[in-house]
């Protein structure tokens, strides 16, 4: 970034449609759908090709394996080699797909008018599963553990079994209409369409309003890197909170659009989707101030994406105590220990290989800063 990341850069070159709707990423690929088709990029979202699906507009996508999913104005397709070729899967007789999610061998497709629909087998079958879901108005579906959320016009819906049943978790949120959610760690947090956003810590069973700093209480999406969270808005942009939620600020230096539709995030940025500017992004280590030590030393891990022997270099350290962490995607702690007496240039690895392929994040604590590094094990 030629600002160093201090305020949001635009990454339009080669996007054609400025009307992004969802973004995701597969490996180090970066996802774009929009309003005419899918776009990828494989530059860390400075430049974008197109990806198929020219004729329709997107909504939604998903990876699932060797498989990339989008949600269409015309049905849903399904791409095994990263875009390249698209097949329209035929067995899917719904429609308005608005959110996808994968949970083990399942992949949910959220509708607006006809609910939830499940596939198990990598979306050649549907069948619709409802019992229990009063508002097939449905916004967005997310995972949490081994629980299933839907977000719909009627408030927060939870399945402990894929999907048979749901049952209405809504106690303590304001507003009716739910539109984003993220699991950060053992709390879930969820975005309303006028009441801002709400936190839960016993799976959505109770729900806590959690405001303080925000300007608009319109939430469109949220996301987290592990050390902060994102709030995407309707008309102000994004803000972001470094202490769970409980405080939000607003960080919109550079952004030209504030009508936010999405976020992804990797390693170094987090990007932004609008509605007609495209897409944007912004160094995560200026947001959140976690990507250096507190003198100043550089931490690199390698090889991201690896198969699950890391090497974690620090350069320029003065000698001191570490605490090292690696957290799984929903924040809880799989492994730490503490490295001791480093200095100068030091490096050692850790194995993930007895742990479950994904993504991880490594946090190295050295008393006064944090530094967290995602890294995936494929």
């Amino acid at each position: 970034s030629a600002n160093s990341g201090t305020t949001w850069e635009s990454g339009n070159s080669g996007l054609s449609n400025h009307v992004v709707t969802d973004l995701g990423f597969s490996g180090t690929t970066l996802f774009a759908g929009t309003y005419g088709g899918m776009f990828v990029s494989s530059d860390n979202g400075n430049s974008w090709e197109h990806a198929g699906l020219r004729f329709t507009g997107v909504e939604a996508l998903a990876v699932d394996g060797n498989y990339l999913y989008a949600g269409t104005f015309d049905g849903i397709f399904r791409s095994s080699d990263h875009g390249r070729n698209w097949e329209r899967l035929t067995g899917w007789m719904g429609y308005g797909v608005k959110s996808f999610a994968v949970n083990g061998n399942n992949l949910f497709a959220a509708t607006w008018g006809n609910g939830v629909y499940r596939s198990s087998d990598h979306g050649v079958n549907w069948a619709m599963v409802n019992n229990g879901l009063t508002n097939q108005n449905v916004y967005a579906l997310a995972v949490n553990g081994t629980d299933l959320y839907v977000l719909s016009a009627g408030g927060v819906f939870r399945s402990a079994d894929s999907g048979e049943n749901w049952a209405l978790v809504n106690t303590g949120v304001t507003d009716t209409y739910v539109s984003a959610i993220v699991p950060v760690g053992s709390d879930l947090f969820i975005g309303t369409w006028g009441k801002g956003v709400f936190i839960s810590k016993n799976n959505g069973e109770t729900w806590t309003a959690v405001n303080t700093g925000i300007s608009d209480a319109y939430v469109v999406a949220l996301a987290s890197d592990g050390a902060a969270l994102f709030m995407g808005t309707w008309g102000k942009g994004v803000f972001v909170s470094k202490d769970n939620g409980q405080r939000w600020t607003q960080i919109n230096s550079g952004l030209t659009n504030p009508i936010i539709t999405s976020f992804a995030v990797n390693s170094t940025n987090i990007f932004v989707g609008t509605l007609g500017n495209g897409t944007w992004k912004r160094a995560l280590s200026e947001i959140t101030g976690v990507n250096k030590l507190e003198d100043g030393a550089s931490t690199e891990i390698f090889p991201n994406p690896g198969t699950g022997i890391f090497t974690i270099a620090i350069k320029n350290a003065i000698a001191r105590t570490l605490h090292l962490q690696v957290l799984n995607i929903l924040g809880s702690v799989e492994y730490q220990e503490d490295i001791k007496s480093i200095s100068n240039n030091y490096s050692w690895q850790i194995n993930l290989r007895n742990y479950p392929r994904g993504i991880y994040f490594v946090k190295i604590d050295d008393g006064h800063k944090i530094c967290t590094k995602k890294v995936v094990f494929r």
